[in-house]
């Protein structure tokens, strides 16, 4: 009980006019973030450069060209369902790609970026079809991508991508 009315509390005092958002900027080293209303809007610059790098990253997919996609993916990297429960870390995602994953077709469609200090949050719609382990699979549905940017350098560092309902996935295969 005690917990909640704390919780109640520092909801009041945060929400409060001492601590209103509508009136602070914030800048940091790697980008602009400006308050307009309740809403941040991100520097336009930085987003267009993480669409660019998500097709990139795709490209490099579709090609297996492997420096390209080491260089773009952190070493932390995983894969994640809807559910954010972890798929795949980056090394099985790369084994899977180069020798058991054969693509017939990856589009990536509505591409949108926002960007948040050295945070990226990439989300775009996915069809893709092909075989794993010589099981066929025809797939639509939703990504979202985490990117970070260090040494002024972006990376993906999370996916999480989930069919729409009717695809024939991967899962299980």
């Amino acid at each position: 009980m005690k917990a909640f009315i704390f919780f109640i509390g520092a909801l009041f005092i945060f929400n409060s006019p001492i601590f209103s958002q509508q009136k602070m900027k914030t800048k940091t080293n790697e980008t602009k973030v400006k308050m307009k209303g309740d809403i941040l809007q991100a520097d336009k610059e930085q987003a267009a450069e993480l669409v660019q790098l998500s097709k990139t990253w795709m490209d490099a997919m579709m090609q297996h060209d492997s420096s390209k996609l080491e260089s773009l993916m952190a070493a932390e990297y995983n894969l994640k369902k809807g559910d954010g429960t972890v798929v795949m870390e980056r090394a099985g995602w790369l084994n899977n790609l180069f020798h058991n994953l054969k693509i017939d077709r990856f589009d990536q469609s509505g591409i949108s970026a926002l960007v948040f200090g050295n945070v990226g949050i990439v989300t775009s719609l996915y069809t893709w079809s092909g075989s794993m382990h010589n099981n066929q699979f025809d797939s639509k549905g939703y990504i979202t991508d985490v990117w970070l940017k260090r040494n002024n350098r972006w990376q993906v560092v999370s996916r999480t991508s989930a069919p729409f309902p009717g695809s024939n996935t991967l899962e299980g295969k």
